[in-house]
């Protein structure tokens, strides 16, 4: 919840090689199923209307209308080939610093 440049993020995400039609929710440690009906009030920001208590003491409650801050920051990954880096063995070799990864996209050579 909240805009491009702060805010608490989390993911839906579906597994596309299963043939269920399954969304995940993705919330810090939290992993749950997602209806996808719900998107709606999930992502598309607009204003709803909330019940606020007058105090913790009255029993009266007023309803108001406000902005809804869920909105969504779009981004769709799609693996199309699966790469094993591992050897016969099944050991991985060494992670890189990110700037020799940077740098091998601009000179392939230097790998």
């Amino acid at each position: 919840m909240g805009t491009a440049d702060a805010g608490h993020y989390y993911s839906f995400i579906k597994d596309r090689t299963k043939t269920d039609d399954v969304w995940y929710e993705f919330n810090d440690a939290v992993v749950k199923p997602f209806n996808l009906l719900d998107m709606e009030s999930e992502a598309f920001g607009g204003e709803e209307k909330v019940q606020i208590s007058a105090s913790t003491h009255s029993s009266y409650v007023y309803t108001q209308t406000r902005e809804r801050i869920s909105n969504a920051y779009l981004l769709f990954y799609e693996r199309d080939t699966f790469f094993n880096y591992a050897d016969p063995e099944g050991n991985l070799p060494p992670l890189r610093h990110a700037a020799s990864s940077v740098e091998a996209l601009y000179n392939p050579n230097a790998i």
